[in-house]
């Protein structure tokens, strides 16, 4: 139901909170000329304490708690202590005023009085007896009768009624008659402040009129923002003005209705006002409860005189958490007769005709389910219904009746639903006995045949009656069969089941029919002529070769009639992902051999473009799958219907799309629970476009042979069945998507058939109604018979009445409307459809039915006798020659999905695999048949659960609890041990935690946790032969064997295992018998005799007392204990126990952030053969290694002091020396295989240029010699120290914070005194030294086009800086002349990196910073530092020292370069560029990185010698182009100490950790 009832407290907190805050929906702007009320209070008890059966005095304790509820009402309402109060019952009664509930201008200590009295008493309203239970208590309001007005706002069809009149109060009358009425329609705009006073107000007071007006506007606003369905409010006080105060407004009285579907859009506005803080609550709230809202959520209460029991609020509860539909409403708590039947029409059917038999008041309960539920939903549904059935300890005298029945489903698998009922079925036995419960079944659709026979098979082993009937047999037709104990006689859907195998799937896939016999062939003859079959009509047989069809796209629409908008070629697009259903309709389509599937394609907004594979018969065709409407629209300009899926909260935008394409000009909506207001919006704006709009809440609709939409029609069987792959004659509208395919089934099987049936929904807005479709039958000349199946609510049946009186329909018209049993109950029942609600007498289905006789429709008079009365006009139809009957055709065959098919159980194949511990393919899990629902219920723990999947049975508690304690004994054993290691090594390399479980656990076997089944096999055999302890240690020493699960590393007698300890305390004292666990530790003591640490450790413990359990348990034969020991059972108890450790070590290791681990060489034992040692194998000796490494590393002798004095050079040249404190260690030391040599040298200060001068190394020699002497090699290493301290820095400096990993690169100095600095780019542009000058830019063009230049001035002193993308080589030297701006940096040679450029500093215009203050801005990003020449103090320094800079330079660059040059002999392979410069080949060890365009090229290579590249540590050999990047020996050195080129000088960089003083620190 959409429409639902609210209490009067909460629609006044809704208008107290939003009648001022929602949008008007005037045009002009209205003054605020009223405050809305806001004091109201709710008292709420809890009567389910008066029926409490724990509570030895249940009425004492419900006073109590009167008591305490009223008393906290005073703290949190302090106005009830002060003001006049109005109280009464907020239970939606009516007429509480003629009732006696109502007292008017009294105190509080009357109001807790009058309410102590009333509060849990039952009384009687109406006929309605129910509890009083809750109350609203509001301030008295003294007014006058003659200041009382009534006002109602209800919605129709068309748009929202406002309903006034000045005479409102108790005694109103007929609103109806007296009211002044105003129709707002449906996307108006709102009226004008005039219109409402000439339309509404014209018997008010000038005086209140504007008031008024304000006051309904707002109203209405908030009626339309927050989906009311109804309002009413009665009386509507408006007081006179009085000191120039505009007149007062309140609203005494208040019912009101909400649209519960609404409440995804409009739930959070419903909360927001229901909030403490806005009910004016004081005081603490519950903070127990998190709402999703900003308030609680909206509760709907039952009507007065039913309360809502446990049970309904629990069926409610599972239908608000799933998309299926149930509904359970008990109507007399005592009746026999109780229903479960599937559909919401179905249901209203059975209970009329429960009630035509006259026993209505023996019905018990109404209720449906429907939508697919589950086999788990089903279960919870059918076992609430037999505890309701069976919960009273009396049995009746006459027995009960469980009615078990349904319409023919669409798309609900039958059987899934009957697993659910046949599981609760089996758990009600014994009180399904004791109550003498009779079961009455008819049910059809998707394998019915499978969900029938299974209820069949259960009454033979139930011991309970259980009658079951299919679609044969007339829907209601079991009803007289269980009440009268005899059928109707009008049962007119019986056939005869000889004349088919009983399988029309089976008759679909296998052709029965023998045309050889003539009482066959002869069946479809009608007045003596020969159904002859020609080729067209058998379904054509592909050819298996040919898997692949494809369809052409039309290149336009056909064109139809208006009353026909299904044809044999309309094709639609299905809006959602529904394979399903697109699969039925091409089904459906080859079924009526159509020339090309009714589908166009798919529309998912939630997915790609695409093409997915479906049958078309036995071939496959692609689909396509848009995800916007208008892709699939401009591919497909043919489609004119669309099957709209969407949710019911998307259907509004999507439906709005389509509208925006002329072409759509059908469109079925499928979703159930639409907003009405939403649902009102889509039928107009379709009524404006001229589109026929189908639903919402609908299957769809069929046109035999022709089209169907979605699901409707159900599975092919039924299609077959109904007949309807080709037309009939009979055309019907229904509002049950469920009865429209009882309808098929009772139509086929009394007229030639369907010519087209449409299910327009169940909602209270359907977007067609029935006359719109029953014209369209009437203008359509195929069409000889109408058929409109109603239900109770609404009042569209009555245009159809019209249609008839007035000539617009003169075809027959057989007419039903369902849902007269609503007169038999008490109080106000919903039926399963949102419209299925009488608003008043004239919606009544008696009422309509009348009405339909009257005006000339054929109306049987019960729904059973419909299948009678079509059959009669049928014939007449017949007889005078309206409708020529034709010949039957032959039943087409359609193949059936393999999956399908298995599961009706008509074909099979052998597995692929076998399992026996588990089944995943019910509603709920089972471990070896338990119900995993039921594993947590009795608590049987992680023992219990492995003894299920590893042994398939239940062992006892004991066995239970001592697999848990393996588990947990064997979860870890510290990080020493090999499985734990290798974790941990894994872990550290990066792995992920699979990866890092599965290293640890490869190294379980044997001689790591893996003796678990040794150790049984070996003590089970000795014991079983008959070996003494002493005989099996004895047999095992003569075999030279170690026994398994004896021995320890660390464990001995004295110092034992405490896991083990345990084990065997907890077998001793609870495992039955304890034989080889005895045995074992007998052995024990002999191998302890001998040696102390020989104890029966935790493997042989594990392993002996499980053998024991296998053995001794009960719960395993001898054969089987065998096999578990054998099948390695024992150490998967192991490895699932040490798992759990693993997985700790990984996490404990990624949690601690653990680098790559690498085994210590202390820790290792080198020892490598020498030639000779082992003629099968060849061995490199360990001299020769050492001489490799020697040629490699080019250092002899003096140059290890060379270079490090080379690398102090350079660091003199970026710092002064006073500011360098130098630590130099050299460790020279020489290894081979049988000798030594060390040396040890340390300088401080600067002392160490000196001392690495004159330093000659000298060796202290300890030599064994051998009887073959061999070569001797030595190994050096130089280490050299330094570090910049902030106390000889300048003070400016100081302050700088420097990076934790900051170096120096790319300072280059020039013969002309010019400095280079390599830089960033980027970094550069974004103003890195902008702080010291301004960048400007001067672009100049050159030769090569290839070069810009920019010029970067410091105190008006410019730089320039050079600028080369990556992919531009140099092919020949170019001199950069002097620029504009006067600068002349005679960079000769040019060396670029990725992303880099030059920052040339003129020393000769730009004069060089004193001592310690040459460098002052240091800027790092990523592994680039960018320096900044100070504009500080520059006039204090001398220009001349720089050739003191350039001097050092050019040494240390000869120093390094004659190093080079002589390492270089030695090797030919080094992986080094070569590079020449005029006549001279020389050697750069400063080359810059190569581009990875420029390496794509072919490069040559030109004799010379080769020298070290920059980037070789990327595992790229890159090698630069003839003619670039030339550097010649007269060349600035480029110094650049980063660690990979530290390495070019045969040196190694750290960063050193320092003090606090210390800025800047490297290890060379």
């Amino acid at each position: 139901m959409s429409a639902k009832a609210i209490r009067e407290y909460d629609g006044k907190l809704i208008l107290a909170y939003w009648l001022l805050r929602s949008p008007l929906l005037a045009s002009q702007e209205l003054p605020q000329s009223f405050i809305p009320p806001t004091r109201v209070a709710l008292i709420s008890f809890d009567t389910s304490i008066l029926h409490d059966v724990n509570n030895n005095n249940p009425e004492l304790a419900f006073n109590s708690h009167v008591t305490r509820t009223l008393s906290i009402m005073e703290r949190t309402h302090p106005w009830l202590l002060t003001e006049k109060l109005v109280v009464k019952p907020d239970q939606l009664i009516k007429r509480r005023g003629k009732s006696g509930l109502l007292l008017l201008k009294a105190d509080w200590n009357e109001v807790k009085q009058w309410v102590t009295e009333r509060a849990g008493k039952t009384i009687t309203v109406d006929k309605v007896s129910g509890v009083l239970k809750t109350f609203i208590v509001e301030p008295f309001v003294p007014h006058d009768s003659s200041t009382e007005y009534y006002i109602n706002i209800n919605s129709v069809r068309d748009g929202d009624n406002i309903l006034f009149t000045h005479e409102g109060g108790i005694e109103v009358g007929d609103v109806d008659s007296k009211a002044l009425k105003m129709l707002i329609p449906v996307d108006a705009p709102f009226p004008s402040s005039q219109e409402i006073k000439e339309n509404l107000l014209t018997n008010v007071p000038s005086s209140k009129q504007d008031v008024l007006v304000d006051f309904i506007s707002r109203l209405y606003s908030v009626y339309v923002d927050l989906h009311f369905t109804y309002l009413e409010i009665n009386p509507l006080v408006v007081l006179d003005p009085c000191d120039d105060e505009p007149p007062k407004v309140y609203y005494l009285d208040l019912a009101a209705k909400l649209d519960q579907t609404a409440e995804f859009e409009a739930g959070p506005k419903w909360a927001i006002a229901r909030a403490p803080r806005n009910a004016g609550i004081i005081g603490e709230v519950d903070v127990g409860n998190t709402n999703v809202d900003q308030g609680p959520p909206m509760e709907f209460p039952a009507p007065f005189g039913r309360e809502l029991i446990k049970e309904e609020a629990y069926i409610q509860e599972l239908d608000s958490k799933t998309g299926a539909s149930l509904k359970l409403t008990v109507l007399n708590k005592d009746g026999r007769i109780w229903t479960m039947v599937a559909g919401g029409g179905a249901s209203v059917v059975y209970s009329d005709a429960i009630a035509a038999l006259g026993f209505a008041h023996e019905l018990a309960n109404y209720g449906e389910y429907s939508g697919a539920p589950t086999e788990v939903q089903t279960y919870e549904y059918a076992k609430t219904i037999l505890d309701l059935m069976t919960h009273n300890s009396k049995p009746h005298p006459e027995g009960k009746v469980l009615i078990v029945g349904g319409g023919i489903a669409n798309f609900t698998n039958v059987a899934v639903t009957f697993k659910g009922l046949i599981r609760a079925l089996k758990e009600y036995k014994q009180p399904l006995i004791a109550h003498k419960v009779k079961i009455y079944v008819r049910r059809g659709g998707p394998n019915y045949q499978e969900g029938l026979r299974l209820v069949r098979q259960l009454g033979d082993d139930l011991g309970v009656e259980i009658h079951v009937y299919g679609p044969e047999t007339h829907i209601t037709e079991i009803v007289p069969l269980a009440l009268l104990n005899h059928g109707s006689g009008l049962n007119n859907n019986e056939v005869q089941l000889s004349e088919s195998i009983g399988n029309a799937i089976q008759d679909q896939m296998v052709d029965t029919t023998n045309y050889t016999q003539s009482s066959k062939h002869d069946k479809g003859k009608v007045n003596g002529e020969s159904s002859h079959k020609t080729e067209e009509d058998f379904t054509p047989i592909a050819n298996p070769r040919e898997r692949m069809t494809y369809f052409e796209t039309p290149d336009s629409q056909p064109s139809h009639p208006w009353y026909a908008p299904f044809a044999n070629n309309t094709r639609a697009f299905i809006y959602g992902m529904q394979p399903r259903a697109v699969q039925g309709m091409l089904d459906f389509d080859f079924m009526c051999k159509r020339s090309m599937p009714s589908v166009a394609a798919m529309i998912y907004p939630f997915g790609g473009n695409y093409m997915q594979k479906f049958y078309w018969g036995t071939m496959e065709t692609l689909l396509s799958v848009f995800n916007s409407v208008e892709a699939a629209v401009n591919k497909h300009p043919d489609v004119d219907t669309v099957v709209n899926f969407a949710s019911s909260r998307s259907v509004y935008e999507s439906t709005f799309e389509f509208f925006k394409y002329p072409q759509i000009k059908t469109i079925a909506i499928i979703a159930e629970g639409v907003p009405e207001r939403k649902a009102r919006q889509i039928l107009h704006e379709a009524k404006k476009r001229g589109v026929l709009i189908i639903g919402p809440a609908t299957v769809g609709g069929i046109k035999p042979g022709c089209f169907k939409i979605g699901n409707t029609g159900g599975m092919m069987d039924n299609i077959v069945a109904s007949k309807l792959y080709r037309p009939g004659s009979v055309g019907y509208v229904s509002k049950s998507g469920g009865m429209s395919n009882e309808l098929n089934n009772i139509i086929s099987r009394t007229t030639n058939g369907v010519y087209e049936g449409v299910a327009i929904g169940g909602d209270r807005y359907p977007g067609s109604t029935f006359i719109d479709h029953l014209l369209r039958y009437e203008s359509d000349p195929n069409c000889k018979m109408l058929v409109l199946l109603g239900e109770v609510g609404g009042v569209e049946e009555y245009r159809v009445c019209e249609a008839l009186r007035d000539g617009r329909i003169t075809k027959p018209l057989v007419a039903w409307c369902i849902g007269t049993c609503a007169k038999m109950f008490t109080t106000e029942v919903q039926f399963g459809h949102a419209g299925a609600l009488a608003q008043s007498d004239l919606e009544t289905a008696d009422a309509k039915n009348a009405a339909l006789k009257s005006a000339g429709a054929v109306v049987p008079e019960t729904f059973e006798k419909l299948p009678l009365c079509l059959h009669e006009t049928y014939q007449k139809l017949v007889s005078d020659g309206t409708i020529v009957p034709q010949p039957e055709s032959d039943t087409p065959k359609i193949p059936i999905d393999y999956s399908w098919a298995q599961e009706l159980g008509l074909v099979r194949k052998p597995a692929s695999f076998v399992s026996t511990i588990c089944d995943d393919r019910g509603q709920e899990l089972l471990y070896a048949g338990m119900r995993i629902s039921d594993v947590f219920k009795e608590e049987i723990g992680i023992g219990g659960v492995l003894s299920l999947l590893w042994f398939k049975r239940r062992l006892p508690e004991y066995a239970c609890r001592f697999i848990e304690m393996i588990l947990m004994l064997t979860a870890d054993h510290g990080p020493a041990v090999s499985g734990a290691h290798n974790t941990i090594v894994t872990a550290r390399a990066g792995k992920d935690l699979i990866s890092s479980l599965c290293a640890g656990l490869l190294t379980i076997g044997d001689r790591f946790g893996g003796a678990l089944d040794g150790a049984a096999e070996m003590f089970t055999s000795a014991y079983d032969k008959g070996l003494t302890p002493r005989e099996f240690v004895d047999t095992m020493r003569r075999q030279n064997k170690l026994i398994l699960g004896i021995g320890h590393k660390i464990k001995s007698r004295n110092n034992p295992d405490l896991r083990v300890e345990i084990l065997k305390d907890f077998a001793k004292l609870h495992f039955p018998s304890t034989r080889l666990l005895n045995y074992a530790l007998a052995v024990e003591s002999i191998t302890t005799a001998k040696k102390d640490s020989l104890i029966l450790n935790l493997d042989g413990a594990i392993a002996v007392c499980f053998v024991d359990l296998l053995r001794d348990s009960g719960a395993f034969t001898a054969d089987e204990a065998e096999e578990y020991m054998k099948i390695g059972a024992l150490n998967g108890l192991f490895v699932l126990g040490r798992s759990i450790g693993f997985c700790g070590h990984y996490l404990d290791q990624r949690r601690l952030k653990q680098g790559l681990y690498r085994h210590p060489w202390d820790d290792i034992s080198y020892f490598v053969p020498t030639v000779g040692v082992e003629t099968a194998r060849t061995f490199v000796s360990q001299d020769q290694v050492i001489e490799k490494r020697a040629m490699l590393a080019g250092l002899q002798g003096e140059q290890e002091c060379r270079l490090a004095k080379n690398a102090r050079l350079a660091y003199e040249i970026l710092f002064n020396e006073s500011s360098i404190s130098v630590s130099v260690s050299i460790n020279v030391q020489v290894e081979s295989s049988q000798e030594q040599h060390t040396l040890t040298k340390n300088n401080h200060g600067g002392s160490a240029i000196n001392a690495l001068d004159n330093q000659q190394p000298t060796t202290n020699l300890t030599q064994n010699h051998s009887q073959k002497p061999r070569q001797k090699f030595r190994k050096r290493s130089v280490t050299l120290d330094i570090c910049v301290t902030k106390s000889l820095l300048s003070e400016e400096l100081k302050t700088k914070k420097f990076p934790s990993r900051t170096f120096i690169k790319g300072i280059r100095i020039n013969k002309d005194n010019s400095a280079n600095f390599n830089g960033n780019y980027t970094s550069v542009r974004n103003g890195i030294m902008g702080t010291q000058g301004e960048l400007t830019n001067s672009p100049q063009e050159k030769e090569d086009k290839q070069i810009t230049r920019r010029c970067l001035k410091f105190n008006d002193v410019p730089v320039v800086r050079e600028a080369r993308s990556t992919d531009i080589e140099c092919e020949k030297e170019k001199d950069i002349k002097q620029d504009e701006n006067g600068c002349e940096p005679n960079v000769q040679r040019k060396s670029y990196t990725e992303n880099t450029s030059r920052l040339i500093i003129d020393k000769r215009q730009h004069p060089s910073p004193p001592p310690n203050k040459l460098f002052t801005d240091i800027q790092t990003n990523t592994n680039t530092i960018v320096i900044t020449a100070s504009p500080t103090n520059m006039s204090e320094y001398d220009p001349n020292t720089s050739l003191s800079y350039r001097a050092k330079a050019m040494s240390l660059f000869n120093s390094i370069r004659n190093a080079r040059l002589h390492s270089s002999r030695h090797s030919k392979s080094l992986p080094y560029h070569r590079f020449t410069s005029g006549d001279e080949t020389t050697t750069d060890p400063f080359s810059t990185a190569v581009s990875p365009i420029r390496r794509k090229r072919k490069l040559k290579r030109r004799k010379g010698i080769p020298i070290p590249h920059a980037n070789q540590h990327n595992g790229h050999k890159r090698r630069h182009k003839k003619g670039c990047d030339h550097i010649g020996k007269e060349d600035a050195l480029w110094i650049d100490l980063t660690s990979s080129r530290l390495k070019m000088f045969g040196l190694t960089g750290e960063r050193k950790n320092v003090d606090e003083d210390t800025l800047w620190a490297v290890s060379i």
